[in-house]
């Protein structure tokens, strides 16, 4: 409750604002599925990193200059 478990298609090395260039399609894709479909609390977790991302800095992710552009 309150985790999503996601392999493969969300891998942060970092807590930035906004996803690594080179993952940029699969990660704002990702940010923008996550955002509209998991509640606002929820955390995703990952099987590459440590990195814990909440759904509030996805959307920071959708609102940065690499997904925008």
């Amino acid at each position: 409750s309150g985790y999503f478990f996601v392999s493969d298609v969300h891998v942060p090395r970092s807590e930035d604002d906004s996803p690594a260039t080179g993952r940029a399609a699969t990660e704002c894709w990702f940010a923008k599925w996550a955002v509209d479909v998991l509640p606002e609390h929820t955390v995703v977790i990952n099987s590459h990193s440590a990195v814990q991302t909440p759904v509030s800095r996805l959307q920071r992710y959708l609102e940065s200059e690499t997904c925008q552009g």
